[in-house]
Order: C-alpha cells, then structure tokens, then sequence
C-alpha cells in the first residue's frame, strides 16, 4: 500500500532525510502548488526551484520565511 510523505534534512539536529508521512488531501494540494510553480518559475525569478517563492519585488526569488 502506498502513502504520501515529506522528506528534508533538519539543520538543527542534523538529521539527514527526515520523513513526515502526509495524507492523500495534502499530497494533492502539494501537486496542485508544485505544478504552478513551475509554470510561473523562470531562472530569474526562482533560480532556485522553490515552491513557496516571491515572483517579484525587492525579495524575488527567495522563499518565504517564517519569524
């Protein structure tokens, strides 16, 4: 049976492929965003390949973050 996760690396704690199991919703609306990006991303506004990025101003290019 097959199931949805997110994988990172933690910085913090340094652990290296962190798996955070999702459900179906989640993983279809992470598609759904995934897909957008890469229609509106170009080189020079997420050089990168950021799903969450700014597409113009001062801060394009660059994720948004959290404070």
């Amino acid at each position: 049976m097959g199931y949805y996760s997110l994988v990172t690396d933690i910085e913090k704690t340094y652990v290296i492929g962190h798996s955070i199991p999702i459900d179906d919703e989640l993983a279809h609306m992470l598609a759904v965003l995934t897909e957008q990006s890469k229609l509106k991303s170009n080189q020079d506004n997420n050089p990168n390949g950021y799903i969450f990025v700014r597409y113009r101003g001062s801060r394009k290019g660059k994720p948004y973050y959290q404070y």
